[in-house]
């Protein structure tokens, strides 16, 4: 947990450090989606949740750079699987984890809380790395990669609220906490292709920092 502020602490600093505009800091919730050896195709057939902490700097009106530190829970059934063998194990899993995610925004429209009248909302598309707290028999610590969209309005030049959609493609097979590949039951898992979950979520957050107003020059960008 020390080491996790310490990070989250020096990458505030170094975003007011370089910053032009407003950093945000709010909640986010919503629900899960996982996709694996009991579910390789149907979104939410087996939905669970998610909680987490955002915080959004922006840059020039259209860019944005945002870490969030997520809890993710999962859930899946056998039953489920399209594999008829995988139907008759009877197996479901919870599985319960940390994200830590950084990463990155392009807003659609010009996108200005402080001038909340004109420029109030935006579409948005967001990628960047996670750091997720999934050990399997090799690795303590995974990564993820992100690629979502979403919309987020300004409620005022202090409140800020959304939407946002993502995928994340995993490099573990171990999500499902199914076991290493056992040939003798043909229960091809941990080596077959990686895990992935989907994430939907709305969040709100609150203008925590105040920068001087940018440079005329980037009005328009």
């Amino acid at each position: 947990m020390k080491k996790i502020l310490f990070i989250l602490l020096s990458f505030f600093i170094a975003f007011e450090g370089i910053s032009q505009e407003d950093g945000n800091l709010g909640l986010m919730l919503g629900g899960t989606s996982y996709f694996g050896e009991y579910n390789q195709y149907v979104p939410f057939i087996n939905p669970s949740y998610m909680a987490g902490l955002v915080y959004r700097q922006q840059f020039k009106y259209r860019y944005a750079l945002r870490i969030n530190i997520n809890f993710v829970s999962l859930r899946g059934n056998s039953q489920q699987a399209l594999d008829q063998f995988e139907r008759t194990l009877n197996q479901n899993f919870v599985n319960m984890f940390g994200e830590i995610h950084m990463g990155g925004e392009f807003n659609f429209r010009r996108f200005d809380m402080n001038k909340s009248k004109y420029y109030f909302y935006s579409p948005y598309i967001l990628a960047g790395v996670s750091f997720i707290n999934v050990p399997d028999p090799y690795n303590a610590f995974n990564f993820a990669f992100p690629l979502g969209f979403g919309v987020k309005y300004a409620l005022s030049k202090k409140v800020m609220a959304g939407f946002e959609i993502s995928y994340y493609w995993t490099y573990t097979d171990y999500l499902d906490r199914l076991p290493r590949d056992d040939y003798a039951t043909i229960q091809h898992s941990y080596n077959s292709n990686p895990d992935s979950y989907l994430l939907v979520g709305f969040f709100l957050t609150y203008q925590v920092f105040k920068n001087k107003p940018p440079c005329p020059v980037y009005t328009y960008f």
